[in-house]
């Protein structure tokens, strides 16, 4: 059993329907070999959650009016 590093809970044990008990994990971050630094598993609900903090974190330049 793995837990999700976010949230703290098994994925499989609250995952509404059959398809997500066979692939709980939505994100898996690893590093590159060697680096020391462990593996982080995030289930689907916290990807989302992710994927949403990040989309609305995100900046956007507005265009800039043309001179003429």
């Amino acid at each position: 059993m793995i837990i999700c590093d976010l949230c703290k809970q098994d994925p499989v044990a609250m995952a509404p329907n059959e398809s997500l008990k066979a692939t709980p994990w939505g994100l898996m971050l690893r590093p590159p070999p060697g680096s020391g630094l462990p593996e982080k598993h995030l289930c689907w609900t916290c990807t989302m959650r992710v994927a949403d903090a990040w989309l609305t974190a995100v900046e956007v330049e507005q265009p800039k009016p043309k001179l003429n």
